[in-house]
């Protein structure tokens, strides 16, 4: 467990969102940089969040194809991120290139499993701007460590979302309200595979506040790869809805924790 007290933990509460009957507020669409993409398609993954609902968007690099993104790059998709009132976040790999996003990054994704260096967090912290510290749910431990690291250097807007391991079965949803109690942050769930069910356990059963949802253009979403944005729509849409007093059990093999009522 993280050596910081959850009361030195204090974060900037005034865009708090509860999950329940209206569902969670603030969806994020992580799209992927891809090295085939036109500039044209990337604006229309840029669009695709915006369809899709979604608060904010940022890109990913990872898996076959992935391409960096230069500084130039970012510059263009932030300002159509912004003409069409999206959030545009940055995942830096290091205080160069944070530096270098400040003037146009309106959120920072940073991944616990990479244990950001001290000179890093430090510029987190400066910045400003709310981190989203996306955490593999087996390793809770190390996500604390980083918490307190970032508290530590100043950062007072902190959400953590949990992720399943791409090497467990254990989806480990479990890991929301450890997370939430041993941090006292808010806490959500980052999903790239798709999988509407364990989206649905994520917020209802769990309490997760805020989901991470990759999307993907029409025609490329497909089993395990993220949803197109009308998937995501119709998604968001459900869980608005207030959950009905007798809803189906969905099974899964997966997981004991995917035997629950989605609604």
């Amino acid at each position: 467990m993280g050596s910081g007290r959850t009361e030195e933990r204090s974060v900037d509460r005034s865009n708090d969102v509860v999950a329940g009957p209206s569902g969670p507020e603030h969806w994020y669409a992580e799209v992927r940089a891809l090295r085939a993409d036109t500039r044209a398609r990337r604006s229309a993954r840029i669009d695709a969040a915006r369809r899709a609902g979604c608060t904010g968007v940022h890109f990913t690099s990872g898996g076959a194809g992935g391409a960096t993104l230069t500084g130039a790059a970012h510059v263009e998709l932030a300002r159509q991120a912004a003409e069409l009132g999206l959030l545009y976040g940055v995942a830096p790999i290091g205080p160069r290139q944070l530096a270098m996003s400040e003037p146009w990054a309106d959120y920072w994704l940073l991944e616990a499993r990479d244990r950001p260096t001290q000179e890093l967090t430090s510029r987190l912290g400066d910045s400003g701007r709310p981190v989203w510290l996306r955490v593999e749910s087996a390793d809770v431990p190390r996500a604390l460590e980083v918490v307190d690291a970032l508290v530590v250097a100043g950062c007072r807007r902190i959400v953590v979302v949990c992720t399943s391991a791409p090497w467990s079965r254990d989806v480990g949803l479990g890991a929301i309200a450890q997370l939430r109690r041993e941090s006292g942050l808010d806490v959500g769930w980052s999903e790239a595979t798709g999988d509407q069910d364990l989206l649905r356990a994520a917020h209802r059963r769990y309490g997760a506040r805020h989901l991470v949802v990759r999307v993907e253009l029409e025609g490329e979403g497909r089993p395990g790869l993220g949803l197109d944005p009308s998937e995501v729509a119709a998604l968001r849409a459900g869980l608005a809805e207030p959950r009905r007093p007798s809803a189906p059990v969905v099974a899964s093999d997966r997981e004991d924790e995917l035997a629950l009522a989605v609604g």
